[in-house]
């Protein structure tokens, strides 16, 4: 019973995230449009800057996940 509960859990997680991802993909269209049109905005840049910055923390907190799975499975 447990299985099919985290099953569900994790499929609206999927779903969640990738209405998310959608969202995210059509912004960063519109934002690449006002670029292109010469029509960049300051919240662009903001965003823009935003987006790296979050990129960055994602990728040292998977680093850092993984060398705490490394390091217990080496024990």
């Amino acid at each position: 019973h447990q299985i099919s509960i985290a099953e569900k859990t994790e499929a609206e997680r999927r779903t969640r995230d990738g209405d998310h991802e959608t969202e995210r993909i059509e912004q960063e269209i519109e934002r690449k449009e006002r670029l292109e049109l010469g029509e960049e905005t300051s919240a662009d840049r903001r965003e823009v800057k935003l987006q790296e910055e979050k990129r960055i923390e994602r990728v040292e907190q998977e680093v850092k996940r993984r060398e705490q799975v490394e390091h217990n499975a080496s024990q």
